[in-house]
């Protein structure tokens, strides 16, 4: 099966200062399910990487300024250049793999935010893309 679904709940987060934050994702993985697995074992490292600043994995210096939002959005970002340059998924990379994904963040209080990738970069660009507003 190619898909995976994230659920994580209570979030660990310091920038949110709620325990009942979450997270929710669904990834279609495409030729193979290398991509879904990467994406839903990183998303939530990744977003609270980017919330809350450092940790490990990447070099995130401080707290996202535009909180949950942009903290999903860098995190997408992310996971999406991690596959496409980790060595162990080189051949999924050039057999076309990716994955559409859906995930919904949820602060603990009032607000929801969602975000989507249609295709990953190694799916659409073969890992060489950049960076375009909506995707």
């Amino acid at each position: 099966m190619e898909d995976r679904v994230l659920v994580e709940q209570g979030l660990p987060s310091r920038s949110l200062g709620s325990d009942a934050a979450a997270l929710f994702g669904v990834f279609d993985g495409h030729a193979g399910d290398a991509t879904a697995r990467f994406a839903e074992a990183g998303m939530a490292p990744a977003v609270l990487r980017h919330l809350d600043g450092g940790g490990g994995g990447g070099p995130v210096t401080g707290p996202c300024p535009g909180g949950l939002r942009e903290a999903l959005a860098r995190a997408f970002l992310a996971v999406d250049a991690g596959f496409c340059t980790d060595r162990e998924f080189a051949p999924e990379l050039r057999s076309g793999a990716g994955c559409t994904a859906l995930v919904v963040a949820f602060d603990g209080r009032d607000k929801l935010v969602a975000a989507n990738l249609v295709r990953s970069r190694g799916r659409s660009r073969g890992g060489k893309g950049r960076e375009r507003e909506g995707e």
